[in-house]
């Protein structure tokens, strides 16, 4: 499968041949405090049998009014390496996280998003989302000959879920009384996935061939069941807005509402792909070319009376140019196409609003990358065009907060720029900007189509620079500092002039951190200073019942010690 703008791996901290130990205790800002451990190095004398053991603590609290987080992470890696051109790799990461789901900030019917503070949330006590990930990867690659090489790789994902949270049901009695709804759910969710790809590096006359061959399987299923209740007449309270109250519900009380789309579903789906592509390199000139063809296979109530079963193909097409104009300036080009299928959860589960289409894309980019300072500076410049179906969006439902719909089409236009590097000895820097212009082209809501779709801002930048003093009495003494600022977006509340309602639009921002470290022998201190000028800002949002606000001022300190 492809997304637009590539693909997605996930790449683990590998074992290394050399022993190396590093720990480190982190205290904050809402009674947050994280501790880790790394350790790593070989098993035997030969240095073939190689060891990396990751462990995490979190506990911390919020500036979001009953929210939490706790979490435990352990991850073990075994890495064999019985000789030069053989690598086998296999990685656990087990996660446990207890916290409660945070659906955002409400505000008064009137669009103020000032009329609530940030930290208002309709979270209750009883309320709780524990969840259980765990992931499997084993890979092997083997270098067969000087021009031929052969990767495999399976991965398995487990992921379990268990919610209950009391939550906006997108409906008010009036501007400062919200009906509520609670919500509990059970799931799970299985993935496996196998991987393997063989790569040959040949010569035709003058061309140079990176040929690669490969095939994928991916399965998915998941098993849920839920329940929901909604407002006073299936026992649950309002909730006042100008009077927020938290308390201890008694839940066993609530009357199941059968309109809240919750229920039991089961899903499952699968997809099998075969690519092959070509990178050939001629001079200056580099072209790639590939194609790939997948199948998706999805299953509703698997093996059960009511069983749907849908099968879709695509072909997807990839092509690249990369022209070197000399050894420190590059042009290219490429396109691709992407198709994704929808996570069987949301396919099973009634409350989504199911069974979705596979997302659907095309992307376009044409750049430029080039080296400068003695290559101690690059810059990229990049026009692009992305465009996708199928897109799964919030229905912004009053009878069913978690419905979704697909949306017929999506087209974004943009052009961004990057620099990163060494602009002087000690100093480094890196920024970025990108002019963004996404709309909504295609919609069973005509009133939408031209519009710019939700939560796109038009302008991104930001920069970070770090200083450090390398000679002197403060050597070891670095310096951060940077910004980032997001321009305004729309949200899915949109003008309905029959209800009052204008555009719910969410304000520009930008946000200002710094950073001190210090080095000395095997110890690192590091102090972070985030949002220095306390600015109150809004990082997304479906509707006036649920935004989402950014952080205030908060300070991170940390030490390390490696050994």
């Amino acid at each position: 499968m492809r997304i637009p703008g590539g693909t997605v791996n996930m790449v683990t901290k590998k074992p290394l041949p050399v022993k190396r130990q590093a720990v480190s205790f982190t205290v904050g800002s809402y009674d947050a405090y994280r501790v880790q451990a790394d350790f790593t190095g070989p098993v035997n004398a030969e240095s073939t049998l190689l060891y990396r053991v990751n462990v995490g603590y979190e506990n911390a609290g919020s500036f979001r009014d009953q929210i939490f987080n706790e979490s435990v992470l352990v991850a073990p890696s075994v890495s064999f390496l019985p000789d030069e051109a053989t690598r086998v790799n296999v990685d656990l990461v087990y996660g446990i996280n207890n916290t409660r789901l945070d659906r955002g900030q409400a505000v008064y019917g009137t669009q103020d998003l000032h009329s609530t503070p940030i930290s208002f949330s309709l979270s209750q006590p009883s309320d709780h989302h524990r969840l259980k990930d765990f992931v499997l990867n084993a890979s092997i690659s083997r270098q067969l000959t000087d021009r031929l090489s052969i990767n495999a790789s399976y991965m398995k994902f487990r992921w379990d879920e268990d919610l209950a949270e009391h939550r906006t049901s997108n409906q008010f009695r009036n501007d400062t009384t919200m009906v509520m709804l609670y919500g509990e759910r059970i799931s799970e969710e299985v993935t496996d996935n196998v991987t393997t790809y063989v790569v040959g590096d040949v010569e035709t006359g003058a061309i140079r061939h990176m040929a690669m061959l490969g095939f994928d399987y991916i399965t998915d299923w998941s098993d849920g069941s839920s329940w929901g209740a909604v407002g006073t007449e299936a026992g649950v309270a309002d909730f006042i807005l100008t009077r927020p109250s938290y308390i201890v519900r008694r839940v066993d009380t609530y009357t199941p509402t059968s309109s809240t789309g919750y229920g039991e579903g089961r899903g499952e789906y699968s997809t099998y792909g075969i690519y092959v592509q070509d990178q050939m390199s001629l001079g200056r000139l580099k072209v790639l070319v590939g194609l790939r063809r997948d199948e998706y296979v999805d299953r509703l109530n698997p093996g059960e009376p009511g069983e749907t079963r849908v099968v879709q193909t695509a072909l997807i097409p990839r092509l690249g140019v990369v022209y070197g104009l000399g050894s420190a300036l590059n042009l290219y080009g490429n396109y691709s196409a992407g198709f994704e299928p929808v996570a069987a959860l949301y396919n099973s589960n009634p409350i989504y609003g199911g069974p979705f289409d596979p997302e659907r894309s095309h992307m376009m980019e044409i750049g430029a990358k080039g080296e400068f300072l003695d290559q101690r500076l690059t810059v990229t410049a990049a026009a692009y065009q992305i465009v996708k179906t199928n897109v799964l969006a919030s229905a912004n439902s009053s009878a069913n907060p978690d419905e979704m719909r697909q949306r017929g089409r999506e087209r974004a236009r943009g052009f961004e720029v990057e620099v990163a590097g060494n602009v002087a000895t000690n100093l480094s820097l890196i920024a970025h900007y990108a002019l963004n212009r996404t709309i909504i082209s295609e919609d069973l809501d005509e009133s939408l189509i031209g519009q710019d779709k939700e939560n796109a801002p038009r302008h991104l930048a930001g920069a970070w620079a770090k200083y450090q003093i390398e000679e002197g009495s403060l050597a070891g003494i670095g310096l951060g500092a940077g910004f980032h600022h997001v321009a305004s977006r729309f949200t899915f509340e949109r003008a309905n002039p029959a209800a009052g309602l204008d555009n719910l639009i969410l304000p520009g921002y930008s946000v200002f951190d710094a950073a001190l470290y210090y080095t000395v022998n095997n110890f690192r201190i590091a102090a972070n200073l985030n949002n220095l000028t306390d600015q109150t800002y809004w990082v997304g949002g479906y509707a006036s019942n649920r935004i989402f606000p950014g952080a205030p001022r908060s300070v991170l300190v940390s030490v390390g010690y490696s050994f």
